[in-house]
C-alpha cells in the first residue's frame, strides 16, 4: 500500500495562529475519499481485459465476479485507527475480492481457458497445460441457452449430482439430468460429463448445444474434477 504521510499532511486544518482545528468528520471524509481513490485506481472486479487466447487471438474479458476489490469501509475503518493511534505499518489494502497477480493481468499464468468459438478448453498451471479437452457450449440460437462470455471461479463440486431445468406449474421441472460430475462456476452454468453427446468439439454445439453448461466427455470431466481448484479464473470468450 502506497504512503499517506504526506497525503494526511493536506488533510489537516490550522487556525490563524498555527493551532490545529479538530474536526474529526472531514478528516474521517478526507480518509474516505482517499480509499475511494485507491479502489477506482485498483480494482479490476467489473473491468474489461485483454486476454493472449491459445489460438493466438487477442480478446476482452469483462470479470464481474473475478478480480481485486477493496472493501471500502473495512479498509476506511482500519485506516482511522491507525492514523489516530500513529501506527506506522506497510501493509496492502484490506480486499473484499483477491485475484492470482496484481497488475494489467491479473489472470496470472494458473487459469482455464474455455474458447466457446473454438469449442475447445485448457486448464494451464504456472503457464503449463494439465489438461484440455474439446466441449459442446449452449445452444448459440437460443439466448436463454446460450453459454454468457466472462471471468469466473468455481463454486463449487459434487459427484454424483441431477442437472434440473425450470419448476414447472404443476411441480415438475423441464428437465432433470443425472450426471457423474458438476463443477458450476456461473449461477447454473458449470462442467459436467454428457454422455449422451455424439461427438464433442466441431459444430455439434450449434445444434446440440446444451442448456448452456460445459459439456464434456464422462472421462475429461472425471480428470477435470480431479484437477480443478477453487481460485482458479475461468475465462470464458467468443
Amino acid at each position: 500500500m502506497r504512503s499517506v504521510t504526506n497525503t494526511i499532511k493536506n488533510w489537516l486544518q490550522f487556525d490563524e495562529k498555527g493551532q490545529l482545528l479538530q474536526n474529526d468528520e472531514a478528516f474521517r471524509q478526507h480518509v474516505v475519499d482517499y480509499v475511494a481513490q485507491l479502489a477506482a485506481d485498483h480494482d479490476t472486479v467489473g473491468t474489461e481485459r485483454q486476454f493472449q487466447t491459445t489460438s493466438g487471438r487477442a480478446v476482452y474479458v469483462y470479470g464481474s465476479a473475478y478480480g481485486w476489490k477493496i472493501d471500502q469501509d473495512k479498509e476506511a475503518a482500519q485506516l482511522m485507527q491507525e492514523i489516530q493511534s500513529g501506527t506506522q505499518i506497510t501493509r496492502e489494502p484490506v480486499y473484499s475480492m483477491r485475484a492470482n497477480a496484481h497488475g494489467i493481468n491479473d489472470l496470472g499464468d494458473t487459469y482455464i481457458e474455455v474458447d466457446l468459438t473454438e469449442q475447445y478448453m485448457w486448464y494451464y498451471q504456472n503457464g503449463n497445460i494439465i489438461f484440455q479437452s474439446e466441449i459442446v457450449s449452449g445452444l448459440p440460437g437460443d439466448p436463454d441457452r446460450k453459454t454468457p462470455p466472462g471471468i469466473f471461479t468455481l463454486n463449487s463440486k459434487s459427484s454424483p449430482s441431477v442437472l434440473r431445468g425450470e419448476m414447472t406449474a404443476n411441480g415438475t421441472y423441464s428437465y432433470e439430468q443425472p450426471v457423474t460430475y458438476w463443477m458450476p462456476f456461473n449461477g447454473g452454468i458449470g462442467f459436467h460429463d454428457a454422455d449422451w453427446q455424439p461427438y464433442f468439439g466441431g459444430d455439434r454445439y450449434l445444434t446440440g448445444g446444451s442448456h448452456g453448461c460445459i459439456n464434456l466427455p464422462p472421462e475429461n470431466a472425471g480428470q477435470l474434477y480431479s484437477l480443478i481448484q477453487y481460485d482458479v479464473p475461468i475465462i470464458c470468450f467468443y
